[in-house]
């Protein structure tokens, strides 16, 4: 995560899906193979926001690694 420099939004959501993962692979493990409906629902919610948040950081990345390269051309 930290090589991602995520923002608040970002780090939050990243933390949910971990917990999420963490949470659905006990239930797993616990026995429960029928994640569906009620199970489900006692899960800890998907971070329905992370793919956009990564998306976006993403983007900021490469604009700054554009941007660092052509400092360092025309140095």
């Amino acid at each position: 995560m930290h090589l991602l420099e995520p923002d608040a939004a970002l780090q939050s959501a990243l933390l949910n899906y971990i917990d999420d993962v963490a949470v659905y692979n006990a239930a797993i493990a616990a026995g429960f193979t029928d994640l569906h409906g009620t199970q489900r629902e006692s899960l800890t919610p998907w971070p329905r926001d992370l793919f956009p948040l990564i998306e976006d950081r993403k983007l900021k990345l490469q604009h700054e690694y554009v941007v660092f390269l052509n400092s360092y051309e025309q140095a």
